[in-house]
């Protein structure tokens, strides 16, 4: 806040802190769902591939709007003219603008220098798990180790930041708690569900009252109370959600695994794909959510698996819980 001439002026810094490449350190752009370098040239093939993925499925999702257009005009006898133009203008212009959003990003993409297409080029490689593990010589524990593969220049080492070191040094069973975030996002989703729940209930309930019959229950009566009965179930789902979590958090092995792929959509939620090596030295894929926002690819992240099935993992940065070190 500043005072100038007399007047008061309030100004406020909302930036959002964009993150950084991690070759070159330099702020990255976003196309589509994935985060590249204009500078180096960092995941441009990738964005561009994400950008070409949009573009081939647009087709199907807007024939997949136009039956459920249909479907509410036909079976549900959405006759009013005022709703049947919102729900079929609305979303038109919005499939039209992703459209052209997309192509104009998609050229921006293509009009790159050269050098920088060449850079990302050299790279793209790197990007198949499978190199990835071979190129920096993952193993159970570290995810580390300068190798050579062939054609493909030897990495540096990529070792464990402090926090992921301590998470390694903890005994099992480890302490755990539940996180503020975590804390926060089950309440408001609880609620959520458990209100929106009753809201139906208290409306089918009415339709009930008037004969005390369900014999005047159609098709929209009985969806709608499907879909009462999934939300009061979400609670419990997200109560098994959360058991299994904390006994991979508890007794779970350790891997550090590198991010080979990182996207995040336009509602700024990321997820990542990442690899490592279990205790028997086999190569392990895990695609999650990145709750912490911070990671990006070529980075590292704890995973917690059942030593005896290790198809059930988590990595630290999808859970809402933390190890208490």
């Amino acid at each position: 806040m500043s005072r100038e001439r007399g007047e008061f002026t309030l100004t406020f810094d909302m930036a959002i802190p964009v993150p950084e490449c991690p070759d070159c350190h330099k702020p990255t752009a976003l196309a589509s769902s994935q985060r590249y370098c204009p500078a180096c040239g960092w995941n441009v093939e990738g964005a561009i591939s994400a950008i070409r993925s949009s573009l081939f499925m647009m087709p199907f999702g807007t024939l997949m709007f136009v039956g459920f257009v249909l479907f509410l005009v036909y079976r549900w006898n959405f006759r009013n003219k005022y709703q049947v133009a919102i729900f079929c203008v609305v979303p038109a212009l919005g499939i039209l603008v992703n459209y052209i959003s997309l192509k104009r990003a998609l050229a921006k993409l293509q009009a790159l220098p050269e050098a920088v297409r060449a850079s990302a080029a050299k790279m793209a490689p790197m990007r198949d798990p499978r190199m990835v593990a071979r190129a920096v010589g993952l193993s159970p524990m570290f995810g580390g180790g300068a190798t050579s593969n062939a054609g493909t220049e030897a990495t540096e080492k990529i070792e464990p930041s402090a926090a992921d070191q301590a998470l390694l040094r903890t005994s099992r069973p480890r302490e755990i708690r539940m996180s503020s975030r975590g804390k926060f996002g089950l309440t408001a989703a609880v609620l959520m569900a458990v209100g929106f729940a009753s809201v139906l209930a208290i409306h089918l309930y009415g339709e009930w009252a008037r004969t005390q019959s369900f014999a005047r229950f159609g098709g929209k009566e009985w969806a709608m109370a499907a879909f009462a009965v999934l939300l009061a179930l979400l609670p419990w789902g997200v109560w098994r959600g959360q058991v299994k979590e904390c006994d991979l958090l508890e007794n779970g092995e350790i891997a550090i695994a590198r991010v080979t792929q990182q996207w995040s959509g336009r509602d700024e939620n990321p997820s990542i794909e990442c690899v490592y090596q279990d205790f028997m030295g086999q190569t392990r894929h895990y695609i999650g959510p990145d709750n912490t926002q911070k990671l990006m690819q070529g980075m590292t992240v704890p995973v917690f698996y059942d030593r005896e099935n290790p198809s059930r993992q988590v990595a630290y940065c999808s859970t809402l819980h933390e190890v208490v070190a």
